[in-house]
């Protein structure tokens, strides 16, 4: 198995050096949704007219509105305007761009189809967490948080696609973990820069596993996916990587966030387990 994670990385960084590696592209609504956002002298009717045929978006997106994950909420909404009204212009943009993101974790293959699943679940998971800490413990914009917690992963689909194009020389229960575990970082900075998100979402992927980090700025959106994905770590159990104790990661100092010494565990992280869970379920 070894052997075969070597095959498959010395391919794939081949594919990366030479610039062939095909990379995902947005689904059309999201590059449409972001387009219209961004321009100058756009209105939510326009917006309206981009997503008003995809039923699925503009159900999540009512039920986004609906829930405490936005502060604004009071009254129940039931249609789209209202709801784009109540989320506001760029705040859905990204919502929208987050939630049509899951029809590319798709496959033809069953084994791929499992682990594409699996990663959405992850990061479904990651931006419910995340966008609670930042409720709690920064300024920064929920849905764009959200957002960062919903691409964290995207380096994956690359790796994953050029798994599927050479099913026939791998054994079915292949294990890809430690060949999704060092490219994925790289992978899914190259794809957010290619598709022109700010910079504050293209280097988490690459910087929200590195728990030497240091700056002397606010909290980031790479710190909190960061916290997020400790915590979801240990609620799951699941991690490809060694972690130091928490009270030597900087994130949580810039959090205010205090862990017990010597361990992977903050009580008031524990306290907010409930608004972790039904946030994250919104984006499923």
């Amino acid at each position: 198995m070894a052997q075969l994670n070597m095959l498959f990385m010395s391919s794939i960084e081949s594919l990366i050096s030479e610039d062939q590696l095909v990379l995902p592209t947005l689904p059309e609504i999201a590059i449409r949704a972001r387009e219209v956002a961004e321009k100058p002298d756009t209105s939510l009717s326009d917006l309206i007219k981009v997503i008003h045929c995809d039923t699925a978006i503009c159900a999540r997106l009512i039920k986004v509105a609906n829930s405490p994950f936005v502060i604004r909420a009071s009254n129940p909404v039931n249609n789209i305007t209202a709801a784009l009204t109540r989320l506001g212009l760029h705040f859905a943009r990204n919502l929208i761009t987050g939630l049509a993101m899951e029809q590319m974790f798709r496959s033809r293959s069953q084994l791929v189809e499992r682990k594409l699943r699996e990663v959405w679940r992850t990061s479904t998971r990651i931006a419910g967490h995340a966008t609670i800490i930042a409720k709690h413990f920064s300024t920064l914009p929920p849905d764009e948080v959200a957002l960062a917690g919903l691409v964290h992963q995207i380096g994956v689909l690359p790796i994953l696609s050029v798994l599927e194009e050479n099913l026939s020389a791998l054994p079915h229960e292949a294990d890809f973990e430690n060949l999704i575990t060092d490219l994925h970082p790289h992978l899914g900075q190259h794809i957010l820069k290619t598709w022109n998100f700010p910079t504050s979402l293209h280097i988490v992927p690459k910087e929200y596993l590195n728990f030497q980090r240091h700056h002397n700025g606010h909290l980031d959106c790479s710190d909190i996916i960061m916290i997020a994905h400790l915590y979801d770590h240990t609620i799951t159990g699941h991690s490809n990587h060694a972690v130091p104790t928490w009270d030597h990661i900087s994130a949580f100092q810039r959090a205010g966030i205090t862990p017990e010494p010597d361990t992977h565990h903050a009580p008031i992280l524990d306290d907010l387990r409930t608004e972790f869970e039904s946030t994250a379920s919104l984006f499923r």
